[in-house]
């Protein structure tokens, strides 16, 4: 990746998967491709489509859905109903974990 980022993002600011993997990894994460369904070990779930990056977090057990997009984040009662209904509609779904963590995943 070179200094020229309006390669890796639209007009509208959605930058691509590339560009949010080295964001995260400069403040030591990582992202990971999720392809199981247990997605209850994971902390931060980003989902990506249509333009758009949502971030889904997980804090004292409670999921919420942090988009952007709402006034404030919104609880998710059911993360893999949640999951599943973004797989339907065509979004990527990737957790994000700190590098340090993956050998325990």
């Amino acid at each position: 990746m070179d200094g020229n980022l309006s390669q890796y993002n639209n007009e509208y600011g959605y930058y691509d998967r590339e560009v949010l993997s080295k964001a995260l990894e400069l403040v030591g994460y990582t992202i990971i491709d999720l392809c199981n369904h247990h997605y209850e070990i994971y902390d931060n779930i980003l989902i990506g489509g249509n333009n758009h990056w949502i971030a889904i977090v997980k804090r004292n057990y409670i999921w919420y859905n942090c988009d952007s997009l709402n006034e404030k984040p919104i609880i998710i009662t059911d993360i893999n109903a949640y999951i599943l209904m973004r797989i339907v509609d065509g979004y990527n779904i990737m957790c994000v974990v700190k590098k340090r963590d993956i050998i325990n995943l």
